[in-house]
């Protein structure tokens, strides 16, 4: 395990066919240790970085496989850590290292630089790069330089991070017999478990951030929940035989108080007054029976309206094109960014004169989706990829990685940065080298996998 050892060894990045390499270049003389490299091939792990070596002219070259992870350094950048996660992340380390020795590797032969560790955006796991070689440096030493260097200038801690670990390990620190182990022991009994805890809470935040199909949208009518054809037949059947009884009594009746009727006069009174009861009963029915019918017409006619609207939303979806009634949503939430925006037919970069009172005002505008909404440059850095939560502007695109690609803002210049996306970004129709900024000027092409926007900046004054 070594920190930031630059002579020895020269780090470099590159590109294959839809993967991104860290290479770890050194001079024919060193010896590698073959062995190591098949046991890594052999046994794979996620801590580890798997390697491949290759022998160019007189030069080793160690390529690991980094495709859609971004270093320790950039991520840490990006966000501001709570104590616990600090603690999950220095115990992720430790695991990977006292692990090693299952696979009969050297624990002083990892590289502890946060610009050379590699996190995966969407499960927060550790990834270190393994060097096959003989290393002599002390693991301890290696480790303290690391941490004090993590806490002195690359991690941020959110403001709930108060309750005396960082004083308990920058004393654990100062020790002269300071010890990985001991260290450990440190994080666990403050943590609580021996479980990580940055990985328990990353498999929650990707199953929150894990990207479903949209559903389709539902109108308010659609919602209210209206009686059913079965429940509706019931109504009528126990209606109607209510009806019935009441007819029977009010017959029973009226056969009671004839009692001093002769025989003629009680058969034509009970005969009338069974016509009269027959005659409200079908009324009564026939209400019913029409009631139902006209519900059910109009259900039908607001159906076939629905239908009708579906259709023509299918057939817009299968000429590429967005539906109507979405278009006409999306442009009401959508600011007119036009007005601000005009694609120039320049070359050059436009540099900001601060002394004038002048503002730049860049965006991507999509070359392909004239509704998608364009991506503005209104912060230093801008992260674009798919991972809810992270990228600062997402692209539900299957093709684009979780975290794809960096836009930067210095000094009145513009740039983009591959992450080590799957499947790459391209300047004007050439891929990009992983991890390198390269300067974009106005109506460059830039390309996030198969997602292509043209670059626009502008001057204005205040």
């Amino acid at each position: 395990m070594f920190h930031k050892n630059g002579d020895r060894f020269c780090f470099d990045y590159e590109n294959g066919a839809g993967a991104s390499y860290l290479v770890i270049r050194m001079q024919g003389a060193e010896a590698l240790l073959y062995y190591q490299t098949e046991m890594i091939a052999n046994n794979p792990d996620p801590g580890i970085l798997p390697l491949e070596a290759r022998h160019i002219n007189d030069t080793l070259n160690l390529y690991y496989r980094i495709t859609s992870k971004v270093s320790l350094q950039h991520f840490l950048c990006r966000r501001k850590l709570s104590e616990l996660e600090f603690a999950g992340l220095l115990r992720g380390i430790i695991r990977v290292v006292d692990e090693s020795c299952n696979y009969f590797l050297n624990e002083n032969s990892f590289v502890l630089d946060e610009r050379y560790i590699f996190v995966n955006p969407g499960t927060m796991e550790i990834s270190l790069a393994y060097i096959p070689m003989i290393v002599r440096e002390d693991v301890n030493d290696s480790f303290k330089a690391f941490v004090c260097d993590l806490l002195m200038n690359a991690v941020s801690f959110d403001g709930n991070a108060c309750s005396g670990l960082i004083h308990n390990l920058l004393s654990q620190l100062r020790q002269e017999d300071f010890s990985i182990a001991a260290f450990d022991k440190l994080l666990q009994d403050w943590s609580g478990t021996p479980e990580q805890p940055v990985k328990q809470e990353a498999a929650a935040g990707q199953e929150k951030h894990k990207n479903v199909p949209l559903e389709p949208m539902v109108s308010p009518q659609a919602e209210v929940k209206r009686p059913t054809d079965k429940n509706r037949n019931r109504k009528v059947v126990l209606a109607a035989a209510l009806v019935q009884v009441l007819a029977l009594v009010m017959i029973s009746l009226l056969a009671q108080l004839s009692g001093g009727l002769t025989a003629a006069d009680k058969v034509s009174t009970l005969g009338g007054w069974a016509i009269i009861v027959g005659a409200m009963d079908l009324l009564f029915m026939s209400k019913l029976l029409s009631g139902k019918g006209n519900t059910a017409a109009k259900d039908h006619g607001k159906q076939e309206k629905h239908i009708k609207v579906s259709k023509k939303d299918d057939a817009q979806r299968k000429a590429g094109k967005k539906p109507e009634r979405q278009q006409q949503m999306q442009a009401a939430e959508k600011p007119d960014v036009t007005e601000y925006f005009e694609v120039h037919n320049r070359s050059d970069t436009v540099l900001l004169d601060r002394s004038k009172g002048s503002n730049a005002i860049a965006c991507l505008k999509s070359t392909q989706d004239g509704s998608a909404d364009p991506i503005i440059l209104c912060k230093p850095t801008l992260l674009v990829g798919r991972l809810k939560g992270h990228a600062d502007h997402v692209l539900q695109n299957g093709t684009v990685g979780k975290l794809h690609a960096e836009l930067i803002s210095r000094e009145g210049r513009y740039y983009v940065r591959d992450l080590n996306s799957k499947n790459g970004t391209r300047l004007n129709g050439e891929r990009i080298k992983s991890n390198i900024d390269y300067e974009i000027r106005n109506n460059d092409k830039v390309s996030f996998a198969s997602c292509e926007y043209a670059f626009a900046c502008q001057v204005t004054g205040e």
